[in-house]
């Protein structure tokens, strides 16, 4: 192949990852593989090679941030209000008032 881009080189190596896991445990693997660039990995996940099976990405909360050069980021917990009683988030509450507290008092 002359000229190879790297889409060429990604779409060979899924027809072959697809056709291993045919013939090895006939197991089919849908193509092409999900994508996403370095900055939205980084962006979103915080890591440039992310565990995306269970949806936590990382929001940033311009609201909380002490000034406009800092950024304030959390980490996304989808379906947390069912994991957690009330009582149990009631000190990241607290924790996130001092915060805003102490960036209103500078």
């Amino acid at each position: 192949m002359s000229f190879v881009a790297k889409e060429d080189i990604q779409s060979v190596v899924e027809g072959l990852i697809q056709r291993i896991w045919k013939a090895a445990k006939q197991v089919d693997i849908q193509v092409p593989f999900p994508r996403m660039s370095f900055a939205e990995a980084t962006c979103k996940y915080g890591s440039d090679k992310p565990d995306t099976r269970f949806g936590l990405m990382i929001a940033q909360l311009p609201d909380l941030a002490p000034d406009e050069h800092t950024v304030a980021e959390v980490l996304v917990l989808p379906g947390g209000a069912e994991l957690f009683a009330t009582r149990e988030l009631v000190p990241f509450n607290d924790l996130i008032g001092n915060s805003q507290k102490n960036n209103e008092s500078k």
